[in-house]
């Protein structure tokens, strides 16, 4: 297996499941490249097993955590680019409130509190 200049970490990449298990899945990036999916990075609800969340084939987008290049394992997660994306949401929602003279909610929870304030 060769690890691309595409699978370093923090990158997101889109895979196919190629394998499940209980506890985690097989996902092929591409270009012979393999990652492996645990359950517990599938989504910030518990996931006890996988195999009630994908099947093979079906088509996944995932951040790449961790790449170890001495034995050739990358790690995905679903969990930590949603995250990701929420906390970019939450930094674009601000820098358009500042615009305004604004200064909005920084978290996720002060967003939902401004929202049942009436304040949003």
């Amino acid at each position: 297996m060769v690890i691309s200049s595409g699978t370093e970490k923090g990158a997101i990449v889109n895979g196919t499941i190629l394998e499940v298990e209980a506890k985690q899945a097989t996902v092929d990036l591409g270009d012979g490249v393999t990652a492996i999916l645990k359950a517990s990075e599938l989504s910030r609800d518990r996931v006890e097993d996988a195999r009630n969340v994908l099947n093979v084939g079906d088509q996944i987008e995932a951040k790449i955590i961790n790449v170890d290049k001495k034995t050739r394992n990358i790690s995905l997660s679903v969990r930590a680019m949603e995250e990701a994306e929420e906390k970019e949401a939450m930094r674009n929602l601000n820098e358009s409130s500042a615009d305004e003279g604004e200064v909005g909610p920084t978290t996720i929870g002060e967003l939902i509190k401004a929202q049942m304030e009436g304040r949003a």
